[in-house]
């Protein structure tokens, strides 16, 4: 049986952090696109210790407009690190 897979826009993390996290949403994007014109991401996920339950396997599909899509190199290195 196919897992079910989870949707998530990209953007909207705009809406739903506490700090102006817009200026962060490039960053992603360059990172998960495969080829020019990529405009969504789907990531295996491993989910450990949520509930008390099991580890679960999940699908995320990351979605994001073209209009969000850097249009010049991100001043970013290749390796972040962010912890």
């Amino acid at each position: 049986m196919d897992q079910a897979t989870d949707d998530f826009a990209l953007e909207s993390i705009v809406n739903l952090h506490g700090i102006a996290a817009e200026m962060f949403v490039p960053i992603p994007i360059e990172r998960l696109r495969i080829g020019d014109g990529a405009t969504q991401a789907v990531l295996s996920v491993s989910i450990r210790g949520m509930h008390g339950s099991a580890e679960e396997e999940r699908r995320l599909r990351l979605y994001w407009s073209p209009s969000s899509v850097p249009q010049q190199r991100l001043g970013v290195q290749d390796a972040v690190v962010t912890e």
